[in-house]
């Protein structure tokens, strides 16, 4: 699978965007890192972007997590960008100087486990709580090595906030990742994430035809 994208360390720059002038290594790190992701042409979102913070949240505000594609990081929760339709993997060093190399992530293709979650969210009942009861009831490892796909008339309701959230905290499971069932994919997707990319608190805005563009740009598969 080519994997697109952009490189983040948002362990290591602070959201505040003001590296600590006492860490030399630290900046020299991220200095390298920029000069790199330059020289292969690569977005980097350095100290002082405006459009930096943490990567899960980040790249859906960019409108680069897109419905049907794969997202990769070194992160346990890259589950998050299921929200938007993708699949979010996490992976290891190795397997990032792998993408980075050739692209390619080279994974055993996990079965699929379906929870559809019927009725409704009483007034004060969030998706954290949603999350932890479907964690309840799943127990523990019941869906170690696989995929979920969350799904039913309470996960539809759901904003992509609390997708976001769903999808992050469904891996505490044993799941390799999680994904929002598809409902009108493309569409429904672009709409999500211009509507995160409309809440965006750093006054962001992408339009509809912004992320056509992006995704006419990644030519995804249907």
């Amino acid at each position: 699978t080519h994997i697109p994208g952009g490189r983040h360390v948002d362990e290591i720059d602070p959201d505040s965007g003001e590296l600590p002038v006492t860490s030399g290594q630290l900046l020299a790190t991220v200095e390298r890192l920029e000069a790199a992701s330059e020289q292969f042409d690569v977005p980097v979102f350095g100290p002082g972007d405006h459009r930096g913070g943490v990567l899960n949240v980040v790249t859906p505000e960019q409108g680069m997590t897109l419905p049907g594609s794969l997202v990769v990081g070194t992160d346990a929760h890259t589950s998050t960008h299921g929200a938007l339709g993708a699949i979010g993997l996490a992976v290891d060093d190795d397997e990032v100087a792998s993408l980075l190399t050739d692209g390619v992530l080279r994974r055993d293709e996990p079965s699929v486990v379906r929870i559809g979650v019927a009725g409704r969210l009483e007034a004060g009942v969030g998706a954290m709580d949603l999350a932890l009861w479907v964690l309840e009831r799943l127990g523990p490892g019941a869906a170690r090595g696989a995929l979920l796909e969350l799904g039913g008339p309470v996960v539809r309701a759901l904003g992509v906030d609390a997708r976001m959230t769903l999808c992050n905290l469904a891996v505490e499971s044993g799941a390799v990742s999680a994904i929002v069932e598809p409902e009108a994919l493309l569409d429904k997707g672009l709409e999500l994430a211009a509507e995160m990319a409309a809440a965006a608190p750093m006054g962001l805005r992408l339009t509809k035809e912004a992320l056509n563009r992006n995704l006419d740009a990644r030519s995804l598969d249907d």
